[in-house]
Order: structure tokens, then sequence, then C-alpha cells
């Protein structure tokens, strides 16, 4: 899995205060200048058809759908081969390294 440092909340550069977001999908455009156009899982260069993917799961953690640290960037296959699994999540940061709970997303292969 690819290491990923997205840095602290994004700051509104008109306001100077961190941006809440209203829906998940804004967080794509700061996601991919802080980490790049890179699948989260797989680790493969994407230059479309990146998703914003919730670390925890929409479903099971509804409180987290909205939250910067919830959120990586994923392509369609990891994304789908997650699908709705919680991850155990341990290492130094709060996302740090993730490793899910009963798939090994590692050995998804992207076409």
């Amino acid at each position: 899995m690819r290491p990923v440092e997205r840095g602290d909340l994004p700051i509104d550069p008109n306001t100077g205060i961190p941006i809440v977001f209203t829906q998940y999908s804004q967080a794509k455009s700061h996601l991919i200048d802080r980490v790049g156009e890179y699948c989260s899982y797989c680790e493969r260069s994407i230059n479309h058809l990146l998703h914003v993917e919730h670390i925890q799961p929409k479903a099971a953690r509804p409180d987290l759908e909205r939250r910067w640290d919830n959120f990586l960037l994923s392509c369609v296959n990891c994304n789908a081969a997650k699908g709705h699994e919680e991850l155990i999540l341990r290492g130094a940061s709060r996302f740090g390294n993730t490793i899910p709970k009963s798939n090994d997303i590692s050995s998804v292969s992207a076409p």
C-alpha cells in the first residue's frame, strides 16, 4: 500500500480557516494536490477515474463520511475490491498504515 501523507485539513485560501466538506467528493482535488494521482492501494498512477475512498466505510461509520482523515484516493478496481470492509488501522499516524480486516487489498491487480 502506498504511504499516504495527506497532511492536515486543507485551509480555505480566502478565509484562512479549515475547509468543511459538505460532500466527500469535494476532497478529491485537495487529495490529488497532496498525494498525487495514485491509487492508495495498488500504487498505480491513475490520471482519471480516481475516487475518494473512505478508509472506514460510510455505511459502518456515517460520522466519518466527510472527514478529511477518513479519505484516500482509490482506483475503480481497488475501491470495488475493498467494498464495505472495515479496516484495522495501525501505525504512527491515525490512518498511517492501513490493512484490510478480511480481504487482502495488496493482492488486487488492476488491468
